[in-house]
């Protein structure tokens, strides 16, 4: 965990973060004029690990030391709660820093309580009562009710202040449910991987003689994963790989499993399930989507020896809450409608099944083919456009280039005798479907003569 500070391996200019940066900039222009009243006093930015948040936190920090505002700031070993750390710890932290300002500040310092969770209010109010305050806390565990509860909790007897400015970091959104006045002022922000210009512009800024084609590639495996490009960016360079060698490659994405997997995504997860949450993430990350009769087919048929087989299906589910209870990377996905795990994550273990276990990584895809051409059969009207989607993706995977010919025509066929309703939609989800564009490849040139020939038919 790097600290809240301005002197890590970071970029020091954020790629991609305007309207993050707008946001924060006008929280900071208010507190600093003192005439506006915050229209976003609490902000929680949340995404995966090593997407970027501790790196807005970072500059925050460094704003508001050019800006002469007072910050309190914690980071991920501060504010997370495990058998060592309690919220009075937390408490401590907090009053420490805020009678750090108020000594800076030459104010005297309130009369003490004997409780160390109210002498820490009292004394950021003590601050805030002559100068604006800006407060950090970096990876707040959003699952832990106690520490959410606190927080809430505390921001209700600091808010009456309107010159406060405090700024979250969660992997999942933080959801306050008790106090209405702090739901309303709470502003949830999802970060994003960055797109592919970012992207290049991202790994140009950590080290500007990578070569375009290598920025490409660096893209295609993580995804604007901002950790995973700066692991892999680091590693080819260090050990001068060669990414057109299969060995290279080989070593490249162990490298990035055990920077970006293990030491991030998982790294709260207990040891006792590690073995088994990154088995069941491998395997699930070969779909894009999926439902538990795909999940269970996947256990079933390509199961490892860490992966015990489940007796009912009805105990799927309560595997795939383990999952994301342990992993924050696994969620159901109301557009896709099914399960999905975070694209970056995904791809990350897409390329590691393909380069170490190929012969394996083709046969899942032929099953999930077979399998996605039959849910088509079993359901109706719209719905079955979803899984011919997905398999043309996962026979565009498995098949070579004369065979995915010999279907692909078929298939679009098959979509249009469902109904034009059907047609139209395969036409907007494939126009918007990146993914699937690129492992079509060539093909992809008759999937939008079909679309133009509809698109005619239609007019």
């Amino acid at each position: 965990m790097k600290p809240l500070a301005d002197h890590d391996n970071s970029p020091r200019k954020l790629i991609n973060r305007k309207s993050e940066l707008e946001l924060i900039e006008t929280a900071l222009s208010a507190l600093i004029g003192r005439k506006n009243i915050l229209s976003t006093p609490i902000v929680d930015f949340f995404g995966i690990a090593g997407i970027g948040k501790t790196r807005i936190l970072q500059e925050i920090a460094n704003m508001c030391l050019v800006s002469g505002l007072l910050c309190i700031k914690l980071d991920e070993n501060q504010t997370h709660l495990d058998g060592r750390k309690n919220i009075s710890s937390i408490s401590r932290t907090i009053l420490q820093q805020a009678n750090k300002l108020k000594s800076k500040t030459s104010r005297s310092p309130s009369a003490k309580k004997s409780d160390v969770q109210a002498q820490a209010v009292e004394a950021v109010k003590t601050l805030l009562e002559n100068r604006p305050v800006v407060i950090l806390l970096d990876s707040i565990d959003a699952s832990n009710d106690t520490l959410v509860n606190w927080i809430e909790e505390t921001l209700g007897d600091l808010m009456q202040y309107n010159n406060l400015f405090v700024v979250l970091t969660s992997k999942q959104r933080i959801v306050f449910e008790n106090d209405w006045s702090i739901i309303r002022k709470l502003t949830p922000f999802q970060l994003r991987p960055l797109n592919r210009d970012d992207s290049r512009s991202y790994i140009d800024s950590l080290d500007c003689t990578i070569s375009s084609d290598t920025r490409d590639v660096i893209f295609q495996w993580t995804r604007g994963h901002p950790f995973a490009m700066e692991t892999m960016a680091k590693a080819i360079v260090q050990h001068r790989f060669d990414i057109e060698r299969s060995e290279d490659q080989q070593q490249l994405i162990t490298i990035i499993i055990e920077e970006v997997i293990d030491k991030k995504v998982l790294a709260r997860v207990d040891p006792s399930q590690l073995e088994w949450c990154k088995a069941c993430l491998l395997l699930l990350s070969m779909p894009r989507r999926f439902k538990v009769t795909i999940m269970e087919g996947l256990f079933e048929n390509f199961g490892s020896p860490a992966i015990t087989k489940v007796p009912r299906k009805l105990e799927y589910i309560g595997l795939l809450k383990r999952l994301s209870e342990n992993t924050d990377v696994l969620y159901w996905d109301r557009q896709k409608a099914g399960y999905t795990i975070d694209e970056s994550i995904r791809n990350i273990f897409l390329i590691y099944q393909q380069l170490h276990h190929h012969s394996l990584f083709i046969a899942i895809h032929q099953h999930l083919a077979d399998r996605n051409k039959f849910l088509a059969t079993e359901v109706t009207g719209l719905d079955s456009v979803g899984y011919l989607r997905e398999y043309l993706y996962h026979a565009a995977q498995s098949y070579d280039v004369q065979a995915l010919k010999a279907i692909l025509q078929p298939t679009l066929q098959q979509i249009q005798n469902i109904s034009s309703d059907a047609t139209q939609r395969f036409c907007e989800e494939f126009t918007q479907d990146k993914e699937l564009q690129e492992i079509l490849g060539m093909h992809r040139e008759n999937v939008y003569a079909f679309i133009r020939d509809h698109s005619t038919h239609r007019e």
